[in-house]
């Protein structure tokens, strides 16, 4: 049955869906100003632009693999297809990211322990738990791995670029009291000023949307300007990507806003230390020639630690463990799925 015989019901369901799902714009206009022109023979209410967007939202690390063909050539069975599997992906990672955490396993450990009927696991269980305990809220232990991982000698560069792109994942929003709130990665768009201020760059390029799918649609970049804006610089100098909601989409946007003012770099690469490396492999997958400018280490290079670093656990270390974590996870997942070099 071809996609003009679809029931009513069929319709009205993915109006439905559509409403929840596909509420993105490429545009910093808000949702009741979008115009684009529906697909023809698409469910009511799913425009082209929206169907693609959603694709990338829920394929994530596999958008690339999936390609949302069935979204540009209007095939709903495919489209169908798309996605039951763009969903299962989202989940999967979503999960995934949860299992990386320590004091996930920590609670799944003295759980298993509490209900465990014989002595000896119960004690295996508890020993072990406390180890990941100690071991991924250990200051010196942390500390290591992050130099280790974070770049450290960047090196002198014979570009020198005029733009900087500042990756997104800087700020949340306050329901409550409706306005931004700036995290410890804001140290990103404090380097983006800094270099204005001194006249080393004349554009700023904030990537970053809204990864949300619960309709608070608030893409972060366009807060960003403000911010900028209120900072003296001039709006002509700020260009915003407002869809991204992962590296992999900060790539290719920014890729686009490059191309459409002529240029692919080089550029200064904005974002925390730990998440450098693939941003930057992510980047160059991309075709965008970056100088990388970290800022927010966790590492601490001149290792100067006391005597309780090396037995009492840290809060600050286990939340620097889980940020590397991720990362690590991250790298292997771009790398399989070809996001980056």
């Amino acid at each position: 049955m071809g996609p003009g015989f679809e029931s009513q019901r069929d319709h009205k369901i993915k109006a439905r869906i559509s409403v929840l799902f596909f509420c993105r714009t490429r545009r910093t206009r808000s949702l009741s100003s979008i115009g684009a022109k529906r697909v023809s023979g698409s469910p009511s209410g799913i425009t082209k632009k929206q169907s693609s967007g959603f694709c990338r939202f829920f394929c994530g690390l596999y958008v690339s693999r999936l390609g949302c063909e069935c979204c540009i050539h209007q095939n709903l069975h495919l489209y169908q297809i798309c996605f039951y599997l763009c969903l299962v992906f989202f989940i999967v990672s979503k999960i995934l990211t949860t299992l990386l955490r320590p004091l996930f396993w920590l609670l799944v450990l003295l759980m298993w322990s509490f209900f465990a009927k014989k002595p000896k696991r119960k004690t295996l269980l508890v020993a072990i738990a406390l180890a990941l305990l100690f071991l991924s809220s250990n200051k010196v232990l942390v500390n290591e791995l992050a130099i280790l991982w974070e770049p450290s000698h960047l090196g002198k560069t014979a570009a020198n670029p005029r733009v900087a792109v500042v990756l997104g994942g800087f700020s949340d929003y306050d329901e409550y009291r409706h306005e931004v709130v700036l995290t410890e990665a804001a140290a990103r768009l404090y380097k983006a000023i800094e270099l204005f201020k001194n006249h080393t760059i004349d554009t700023i390029i904030v990537s970053g949307g809204a990864a949300s799918i619960t309709g608070k649609i608030r893409p972060e970049s366009i807060y960003a300007r403000r911010y900028l804006i209120g900072m003296g610089i001039d709006s002509s100098k700020i260009l915003i990507d407002t869809i991204s909601i992962n590296t992999y989409e900060n790539a290719v946007e920014t890729a686009k806003i490059l191309k459409s003012a002529h240029s692919l770099g080089p550029v200064y690469l904005i974002t925390t230390a730990s998440h450098m490396p693939r941003a930057k492999a992510t980047f160059s997958k991309a075709g965008i020639l970056v100088v990388p400018k970290p800022v927010q280490f966790f590492s601490n290079p001149a290792r100067q630690y006391i005597l309780s670093d090396w037995f009492i656990p840290s809060s600050e270390a286990l939340q620097k463990f889980d940020a590397l974590a991720k990362e690590w996870v991250g790298v292997v997942a771009y790398k399989l799925s070809g996001k980056s070099n």
